[in-house]
């Protein structure tokens, strides 16, 4: 869920004025269900590729859907996914978001991981540049590392543990859990067209594989540091959201599983999320994970949970 208020006027009058055209409304209405490419939006709203693209344009950058590359026959396509199944609006500042429905954030730096085993290629930027040393594991483990902006390895993973405060909240009943960041496969220099197969987990349990479609360097990140531009290299990624509630685990809003909240053990005060590259993965393309001021999306990893205070 999307909460606004008066107080975020900006963002308000941003998401207001994507909503405010009937043919935006269409979009979000045809890919409820299910992910669609703009060409399939097109035939769909009979209305034309450019018209489609300009529009799909003004709700992404809403941050109302999230469109990603796919392979098709001939080169990409562009598919559409909605990033929100529900807008709360609070038009009065004097009574906060409220009833039972609640809902807490966290935003964590691509390098404060706590743990990770990694192999080259591999690396870690942060605003000043490279961190300790390229290609090498040790580096890892360099204090620096919580300064990363950008980080990248071949083979291995990297964990994330974040605080869960549920447990000590009495009455409250665990609704939803999303994990979002921007992320891509890793090639030396880059490689459009690299397939990479990762698998997220969260407290030990797997909980699905994607597969990303390529090592994005064709162009410079829309975000990029006034102290890092490195052009023949890795850019940016695909803004990836996966969620997990009481019917199922999701990828950008489409099931993937029947795992279930009840199914990952959440008896502690943290939840661990890990990402990485399967031993047995068909495709070992790496991945690049992308933070906050890096690639094209202005965010660290963000954990977002709802719950009901009963």
């Amino acid at each position: 869920m999307l909460k606004l208020s008066l107080n975020n006027s900006k963002q308000l009058t941003t998401i207001c004025h994507a909503l405010s055209t009937e043919l935006r409304v269409q979009i979000l209405q045809a890919i409820s269900e299910k992910t669609m490419s703009i060409v399939d939006l097109s035939d769909k709203l009979n209305t034309s590729l450019s018209t489609i693209a300009s529009n799909v344009k003004v709700l992404e950058d809403a941050g109302l859907i999230i469109t990603e590359l796919s392979s098709a026959t001939r080169g990409t396509k562009r598919m559409c996914t909605k990033n929100y199944a529900d807008i709360f609006i609070n038009l009065d500042d004097r009574y906060p978001h409220g009833d039972k429905y609640k809902e807490y954030e966290i935003n964590m730096p691509v390098g404060h991981f706590t743990d990770c085993k990694v192999s080259p290629t591999c690396g870690m930027i942060g605003e000043k540049g490279v961190i300790a040393s390229e290609d090498l594991e040790s580096s890892f483990f360099d204090p620096g590392r919580v300064d990363a902006k950008h980080i990248w390895f071949r083979t291995g993973y990297m964990s994330y543990r974040f605080p869960y405060h549920l447990n000590n909240l009495n009455g409250a009943q665990l609704e939803n859990i999303q994990f979002s960041l921007e992320i891509c496969s890793e090639a030396p220099n880059y490689e459009m067209d690299w397939p990479s197969d990762i698998t997220f987990w969260m407290n030990g349990t797997e909980l699905l594989t994607w597969t990303s479609p390529s090592d994005f360097g064709d162009r410079k990140g829309k975000l990029k540091s006034t102290l890092w531009e490195r052009v023949h290299f890795s850019q940016y990624g695909l803004l990836v959201q996966v969620q997990i509630n009481a019917d199922g685990t999701y990828l950008n809003n489409n099931k993937i599983s029947d795992i279930k909240i009840s199914d990952v053990p959440l008896d502690g005060h943290s939840i661990d999320l890990k990402i990485g590259i399967k031993d047995d993965a068909e495709n070992k393309g790496g991945l690049n994970i992308y933070g906050k001021g890096f690639g094209d999306y202005d965010q660290d990893i963000r954990l977002q949970i709802n719950y009901i205070i009963e």
